[in-house]
């Protein structure tokens, strides 16, 4: 039996801003949606981040995918799903562009949006959509409530939806993110891990051995379990000491191919404004 949708009420909306909820930063930041507000017939996914490792939640996969991308680029310091618009601005903001503002049960929506990302210094707003959401006349409003928020912030602010997705790309981030033990559990110490890491990227740097071969002598040198080497290896992945094509299928018999710089060339969405936008 799924759980009871939580009724939007103003006292519910006060209890949340008690709560911090859209507050704090880094591991201590609460994200204005939580799960159990929702029915639970919809997309659910809960995943740990790496640049800033707490617990995030989102509500659809897209949504979850483009997190990933972005967890993964270079310059990213902070991601903040679920982030509350203000809701006296969004207000003004509807009233401004004649659109009638959201509203459910007894108050007003607060306007939300999927990621808020700190990149070189720099906060960005991500709006998720499906491509056949933007053919939608409502959610289109309400987007357009959003880009004229970002627009009077002077913050970037842009659309995200599949069609901009290299599937191969994040399907490689789920292997290298997701996928088998926790490397800190599998080497709870610190000064062995960083000996493993050392020795390793010297094996692959120096091109003398197949890479199976480096997991193989990794692993027979130092007496650890069978994964750990592969374990290291994906933990120098993703502090990018080692650089392999994450647009295309992995070849883990031979990794070494160098990741081209293509600047955010898999967070290059369309910079779509929606219809009627005053700036458009």
């Amino acid at each position: 039996m799924g759980k009871r949708r939580v009724k939007n009420t103003y006292e519910h909306y006060c209890n949340k801003l008690q709560d911090g909820r859209g507050c704090g930063q880094g591991v201590d930041y609460i994200p204005w949606h939580s799960g159990h507000e929702f029915a639970s017939n919809g997309a659910y996914v809960r995943m740990k981040g790496f640049t800033v490792p707490r617990e995030y939640v989102f509500f659809s996969h897209l949504e979850s995918d483009v997190f990933r991308i972005y967890d993964h680029t270079p310059g990213v310091t902070d991601i903040k799903e679920q982030y509350p618009l203000p809701l006296s601005d969004t207000l003004t903001i509807a009233d401004k562009l004649g659109i009638r503002h959201p509203y459910k049960d007894s108050f007003y929506n607060v306007v939300t949006t999927d990621l808020l990302i700190r990149k070189d210094g720099n906060w960005i707003g991500r709006a998720i959509k499906s491509s056949a959401d933007l053919k939608k006349k409502r959610i289109v409003e309400k987007l357009n409530i959003e880009c004229e928020w970002f627009r009077q912030n002077r913050i970037q602010w842009r659309i995200v939806t599949e069609k901009e997705i290299n599937r191969e790309f994040v399907t490689n981030l789920k292997w290298l993110y997701e996928d088998g033990e926790d490397y800190t559990s599998l080497v709870p110490d610190p000064e062995a891990r960083q000996l493993y890491e050392r020795e390793l990227l010297n094996l692959y740097k120096e091109e003398a051995f197949s890479f199976s071969e480096i997991l193989e002598i990794i692993e027979e040198a130092f007496s650890i379990g069978n994964g750990t080497s592969m374990a290291v290896f994906k933990h120098l992945v993703r502090t990018k000491q080692i650089c392999i094509d994450m647009e295309k299928q992995f070849n883990l018999k031979n990794p070494r191919q160098p990741l081209e710089r293509r600047g955010e060339r898999y967070g290059r969405y369309s910079s779509y404004a929606p219809a009627n936008h005053p700036g458009s």
